[in-house]
């Protein structure tokens, strides 16, 4: 494997619960890349428009930051308000 260990070091993760010392895992994690290495860490699957995103927030001074975020809830906020409700659903009959 690219990190330098073999499959069986993998499957005792899987199987015996054991976790990695840090060195180690940072060389699997460097070698998974960084869409996979973010899965690994926190389950979020991010596309690579979403690591840009994430990449450009942290360049940004904190006061822009924290501007940016309001801005993401605010649209975030604004989707799910637009997202059909049950009973607008177009698929489902009219009810009488």
């Amino acid at each position: 494997m690219a990190a330098g260990f073999g499959p069986n070091y993998i499957q005792q993760f899987l199987r015996d619960g054991k976790e990695p010392g840090a060195d180690k895992l940072a060389r699997l994690l460097e070698v998974l890349g960084e869409q996979s290495s973010l899965f690994v860490l926190t389950g979020v699957e991010a596309t690579a428009a979403d690591l840009e995103m994430l990449r450009l927030s942290a360049s940004l001074p904190p006061d822009i930051r924290d501007e940016a975020l309001a801005l993401f809830r605010a649209l975030q906020a604004r989707a799910a308000q637009q997202a059909p409700q049950p009973e607008d659903d177009p698929a489902e009959p009219a009810k009488s």
